[in-house]
Formats: C-alpha cells, sequence, structure tokens
C-alpha cells in the first residue's frame, strides 16, 4: 500500500456516490485478482470509468526536510450512448468531486500525517468515442485529468507492505 493507493481509493469512493455509477461500472486497475477491462461490454456496464495515474513529478528537493509530488489521475469515462446528458452529468461528478478535495481527500492520512495540500482539474476533453480503441464502446467519451499535490517529510515511508 502506498500513500497513491489511498488517494486511488478514496477517489473511486467519492465517484461512487453519484447515482449513475454502480461499483463493476468502475474499472480499478488496482485489482490484481482480475483484468478489469472487460473482454465485451453488455449495457448493464455502462456508463464506465477508468481511474489510474497517467503522469507523475516530484520534487523530491524541495527543502531539506520534506519531498513534493504531484501525480495526475485520468478519469477516462465511456458513455455506450449518444445522449450527451449522461456525459455531462458524468464530467460534473467528476468536478463535484475535484471541488470536494478539501472534504474527501485532505483528510486522509498515511502514517498518521495528512499529505495532500492541493487539488486542481488540469484538463477536460470530451468528444465521440473511438471505438475501435474503447473495446468497441460508441457514443460521448471524456478524459479529465486532475493533479493532486502531496506532500512528505523525508524521513515517512512512503511504501507499506
Amino acid at each position: 500500500m502506498t500513500p497513491l493507493d489511498v488517494v486511488t481509493n478514496a477517489l473511486i469512493q467519492q465517484i461512487l456516490t453519484y447515482d449513475s455509477l454502480k461499483t463493476r461500472n468502475v474499472i480499478d486497475f488496482a485489482d490484481v485478482k482480475s483484468n478489469p477491462a472487460k473482454g465485451s461490454v453488455q449495457t448493464a456496464d455502462l456508463p464506465e470509468i477508468a481511474l489510474f495515474i497517467a503522469s507523475f513529478s516530484s520534487n523530491v528537493a524541495s527543502n531539506s526536510s520534506s519531498i513534493n509530488v504531484s501525480p495526475v489521475w485520468r478519469y477516462m469515462i465511456s458513455t455506450g450512448t449518444y445522449n450527451s446528458k449522461v456525459s455531462n452529468e458524468l464530467m460534473m461528478a467528476v468536478l463535484s468531486t475535484v471541488a470536494s478535495w478539501r472534504e474527501t481527500i485532505q483528510p486522509l492520512l498515511w502514517n498518521e500525517i495528512q499529505f495532500v495540500r492541493n487539488a486542481r482539474l488540469i484538463s477536460a476533453q470530451q468528444g465521440m468515442s473511438n471505438a475501435d480503441q474503447n473495446r468497441n464502446i460508441t457514443g460521448w467519451a471524456s478524459i479529465v485529468d486532475v493533479e493532486i499535490d502531496l506532500y512528505f517529510t523525508k524521513d515517512t515511508p512512503l511504501i507499506t507492505v
């Protein structure tokens, strides 16, 4: 377990508070028991959201006692419909998740210390899905990137076994 896992789990739990999503419709790439990407997609599988870390920057020498880490979590939304209301609702669900970061992810603890310092939506794109690249899912698709700043002291272990 790492602080990245803690934040990912909290983001998944927050997005699941929206009525249009079911647990089975959130692809969790941390699930090592099975491949979360489905071979064929059924109507009950949609809409779906995949969440993963797309990029990562860090200042390991921000000062003599701390480390600044800024991962970018990517939400990939596939609606399976041409009804833009579904896509818009899910985009707003992600925006609401980011907007409520002070209540949802800032209180998270790692080694009994709060480590989330800031969260911001850095880009959002929406358009028609490329079915060939999206497991034959058609309809509206969105990609939303959220950067979250994490701070640790240099003596903080960043992995637990």
